[in-house]
């Protein structure tokens, strides 16, 4: 019996996720002095890019921990190209990883993003 794998493991990112995503590519889409808005926005919804982990089967899914200060883990599969596992092992660092599976790479996430200086609540917020 075969069973395809769900090329997404059935992950749903959290909405803020979607909009640092979203904020980070635009901002690498648009011109240095257009870009500074999108970085506003972040902070705008209170987004800590350095309290986010980019995890993915890409180079293209982890690289933005290295332009926000979080965190970046590869979790190399069958479709993700040599180049990209290369540039990974090139980049290995104190932010950048390698992982086995998705577990692995959110359990690696979880010690890492907890061990960093708790966030603080934005002022006016409950």
């Amino acid at each position: 019996m075969v069973r395809p794998a769900d090329p997404v493991d059935g992950a749903t990112p959290s909405g803020a996720a979607s909009i640092a995503e979203a904020l980070l590519t635009a901002a690498h889409l648009v011109d240095a002095e257009r870009s500074s808005r999108y970085r506003e926005a972040a902070a705008a919804y209170h987004l800590d890019l350095t309290h986010s982990a980019y995890i993915g089967d890409r180079w293209r899914d982890v690289q933005p921990a290295l332009a926000t200060g979080g965190i970046g883990i590869l979790v190399p599969g069958i479709e993700t190209p040599s180049a990209d596992v290369e540039d990974a092992r090139s980049a290995l660092s104190a932010r950048i990883f390698m992982s086995e599976n998705i577990l692995e790479a959110v359990s690696i996430a979880l010690a890492l993003i907890s061990a960093r200086t708790p966030l603080q609540r934005p002022s006016g917020v409950q």
